[in-house]
């Protein structure tokens, strides 16, 4: 039986990590690093970034499907059609119709390559001009196709891999639920994820094979709820009241507690139920550019946290969207399994950042900044039925869209209505099927998620995939199979599954 697996072509800039790498990683998807045509035969499909080199090129003219992420270059292309120069875009429009906010160059490629599929994506070269005469020049696709010999090259010409890796952020609008902003990664870096997934999926379709990964939540739901208050000072009764709240509808909650910002405004609550996670917040509540100064700073925001708790303290989010490596590396030495910082990624799913710690991406807004952000605008802020109504559109998106539903806020203006979004937030996880977990519960989710090794066979005379999954229980993690027209079985450790064309194939993740 073939083997199956996606050839992932080393990076061209290997110190800066590879976007694909992250997309197969979150996603599950038995891949394989292919450094010459040796490691080609029998794979699925290969990824790449920029350009082909000539022997993955040649692959493809034999009848491979390649997909190709920031193309700059096209094999094969007809002649005459010469490649035009650079042009930067500030964002794009994403296949499922999202903006995306994507600053950066892109190639002009040839003319004559055309979509992917209808509702591929498009950017425009002149952006935010009105159309006239009946003519709107050079909007062009994000996904793309071309033909070498027998084969087909998907591409995108914007460089979504490298938006995916590339770190810097801003104050800006983050969601077109809100006007409010927020200092957050300048990429929207979820929306440029799931593109490469709707390329990575065009290639699978293109290939006629299934497509397969893992569930994205314990037990196979639609999503997970995770509720995080920072403690950005306790003001009290305020932390008290959300802690009941959510103690109150069963909701489990993460507080992250910062040391100097709550010795200005006291308060913390005498007991700590056991289902709530208690974590730290630093003692200064900001990031610093050297590891020596970051590991100061948090081993003094444990001791105290953990002398005014009475818990032991090994959970972090990162304070006002500052990541650096410098803080990834002190967190690591410490021994911490995650952190959550906006200003590197937000409403995605975990990823490993370039210290290779976990992290778990928010959604960044907060009553507290949209409160601030009123006083600035002259706006009214949102009362608390609107907040609750807020948070539960966000909820409606993410789990829409398939992505966590991770939100925050603290306790000086969320304390305050905690009587009314808690419960609200709790009625929809139920409504919804939501898991709902601390956000270290569902980071030891991903962390057992990311130990499954999937092996694959397809077989294309039968439609058979095979499945072998590594020793030991799965632990709640699905496996989700995408089958292509021709699947006629799916085959799991042994135990056969019946496919029905055009739906997904969700196999338990325990035995």
């Amino acid at each position: 039986m073939p083997s199956y697996s996606v050839a992932l072509l080393a990076p061209r800039d290997p110190a800066s990590g590879s976007g694909w790498q992250r997309i197969l990683d979150q996603e599950g998807v038995p891949h394989h690093l292919a450094t010459s045509a040796a490691d080609l035969p029998g794979s699925a499909l290969l990824l790449g970034e920029g350009e082909l080199p000539e022997w993955a090129a040649e692959h493809i003219r034999a009848g491979g499907v390649g997909v190709l992420s920031g193309a700059r270059a096209l094999p094969d292309h007809e002649p005459g059609l010469a490649q035009r120069v650079r042009a930067v875009i500030s964002g794009f429009t994403t296949p499922g119709g999202r903006w995306a906010a994507a600053p950066g160059p892109v190639t002009l490629l040839p003319r004559g390559t055309h979509p992917a599929r209808p509702g591929a994506g498009s950017f425009r070269v002149h952006e935010d001009r009105v159309p006239k005469y009946d003519s709107d020049p050079d909007v062009l696709p994000v996904l793309a196709t071309h033909g070498i010999g027998r084969g087909t090259l998907l591409y995108s010409p914007v460089a979504l891999t490298e938006l995916l890796m590339a770190e810097g952020d801003r104050l800006r609008r983050f969601s077109e639920l809100s006007l409010v902003t927020e200092r957050v990664s300048a990429i929207d870096k979820a929306d440029v994820a799931d593109t490469l997934l709707a390329l990575l999926r065009a290639g699978f379709r293109r290939a006629g094979l299934p497509l397969v990964r893992l569930g994205r939540y314990p037990g196979g739901a639609p999503s997970v709820l995770i509720v995080r208050v920072d403690v950005d000072g306790a003001f009290a009764p305020r932390t008290q009241m959300l802690l009941d709240a959510t103690t109150a509808a069963d909701l489990p909650a993460s507080f992250f507690v910062n040391a100097d910002l709550c010795r200005a405004h006291p308060g913390l609550p005498e007991e700590w139920p056991a289902a709530v996670e208690v974590g730290q917040h630093a003692d200064v509540h900001t990031a610093f550019d050297t590891v020596d100064e970051n590991l100061r700073n948090l081993r003094a925001g444990a001791a105290w946290v953990e002398e005014r708790t009475g818990r032991t303290v090994r959970s972090f989010v990162a304070p006002r969207g500052l990541w650096n490596p410098a803080l990834g590396t002190a967190l690591r030495t410490l021994g911490y399994p995650y952190s959550s910082d906006f200003g590197l990624d937000f409403d995605s799913l975990p990823f490993r950042d370039s210290s290779g710690l976990l992290q778990v991406p928010v959604h960044p807004y907060s009553p507290e900044r949209a409160r601030r952000w009123a006083d600035e605008t002259g706006e009214a802020p949102l009362g608390a039925a609107e907040t609750a109504a807020y948070y539960e559109a966000v909820a409606r998106r993410q789990i829409a869209l398939g992505r966590p539903v991770h939100i925050y806020g603290h306790p000086e203006v969320l304390g305050q209505m905690a009587g009314v979004v808690v419960p609200a937030l709790a009625a929809l996880a139920r409504a919804a099927g939501l898991a709902v977990r601390t956000l270290g519960e569902y980071a030891a989710f991903w962390q057992r998620r990311e130990q499954m090794r999937l092996a694959a066979a397809y077989d294309d005379a039968t439609g058979v995939l095979e499945l072998k999954t590594a020793a030991g229980e799965r632990d709640g993690v699905t496996i989700v199979v995408e089958p292509s027209a021709t699947t006629s079985k799916v085959v799991l450790d042994g135990t056969a599954y019946p496919v029905v064309p055009g739906r997904e194939l969700v196999l338990e993740g325990t035995r």
